[in-house]
């Protein structure tokens, strides 16, 4: 076992059967997994699959991205981490198949919600429109602010940000061009505005959140 400094430092390395690391700034040990030769059930298969899954679309968002969408640190894990929990409600396990459906998702951020439902889109050609009085937004969303646009598709393995090529103007969204590669698929897309997440007086700006349990 290695450690930078005795005192605080980052511990790291092997000893016997125990495996120490810094996780999230504390120095953990913990136990190595015993080895297996054993072949896996299709269902651990299953679920192995969809874990890679999901963790690959997670990892899509960059890191400045993740900062505004979950402004607050959360105690314990990354902010990557947490979306990858939040995308992980979406899958179905059966056995050894694996379906995903992301009306499963109630939450996607950690900040104050601003959308409570998202738009299920389908689209012809490589633009899209979105009227902002028909989106399901809440009192806390800045509705001349959206500078997040998260669009998710299982179908294509993607969660991107539209929000660089998206205009608002008289209420209108215009997202334009999408991948030409997504035409004819099923697109899920959270236009998530910006809520305040200082004060009244010292206002700070970040992405809201989506929370589908807002609108009961």
């Amino acid at each position: 076992m290695i450690t930078q400094n005795p005192i605080i430092g980052r511990a790291k390395k092997k000893l016997a059967g125990v495996y120490a690391r810094t996780l999230y700034g504390m120095n953990i040990i913990q136990s190595c997994p015993k080895p297996s030769t054993a072949p896996m059930s299709p269902a651990r298969l299953a679920c192995q699959r969809a874990f890679k899954f999901v963790s690959g679309m997670s990892n899509q968002l960059p890191q400045q991205l993740l900062n505004y969408l979950y402004y607050a640190a959360p105690q314990g894990r990354s902010r990557r981490n947490v979306l990858f929990s939040q995308l992980m409600k979406a899958v179905v396990l059966n056995g050894e198949f694996v379906t995903f459906d992301p009306n499963l998702i109630t939450e996607i951020g950690s900040n104050p919600a601003a959308l409570t439902a998202p738009v299920v889109v389908t689209s012809s050609g490589t633009s899209i429109m979105l009227t902002v009085a028909d989106l399901e937004t809440t009192q806390s969303a800045v509705l001349t602010q959206l500078n997040f646009i998260m669009a998710l598709s299982y179908e294509l393995g993607v969660v991107y940000d539209l929000a660089p090529l998206a205009t608002l103007a008289d209420g209108v969204v215009t997202i334009n061009p999408i991948p030409s590669t997504w035409v004819g698929h099923q697109l899920y897309l959270y236009p998530l505005f910006d809520v305040n997440v200082g004060t009244v007086n010292n206002p700070v700006y970040a992405f809201g959140r989506f929370d589908s349990t807002q609108g009961y």
